[in-house]
């Protein structure tokens, strides 16, 4: 969803344009987790590269700190709880591991 936000040409970037704005209207939270920032910020270098956009590190970097610093993205403690659930998750499913981590982060969620 993070990166369809900052994809314009994005086939979701309306969707996820509007689940960012309810975010940011602090009608959600967002939970996201540290691998995901990771993610986010590799994927978006790579989009702004695509768009011959100038300093698509510095914009990847300010991206991710920007989602790190609104008070409606909540950032996801790591837990052993979490790790091995992720792991379970991973190898149960053969997920990557960014999917199989969120999917314990909801799954813990809800316990």
């Amino acid at each position: 969803m993070l990166i369809e936000y900052i994809n314009l040409a994005g086939s979701l970037h309306k969707e996820a344009k509007a689940v960012i704005q309810s975010v940011l209207d602090g009608k959600i939270i967002a939970v996201i987790s540290h691998p995901v920032l990771a993610e986010t910020y590799y994927v978006s270098v790579i989009i702004y590269e695509k768009h011959n956009l100038t300093n698509p590190e510095q914009r990847a970097k300010n991206f991710v700190e920007w989602i790190y610093r609104s008070p409606n993205f909540s950032i996801a403690e790591p837990s052993l709880e979490l790790a091995i659930l992720a792991g379970r998750i991973k190898r149960k499913f053969n997920l990557a591991l960014t999917d199989a981590i969120c999917s314990s982060f909801c799954k813990t969620l809800q316990s």
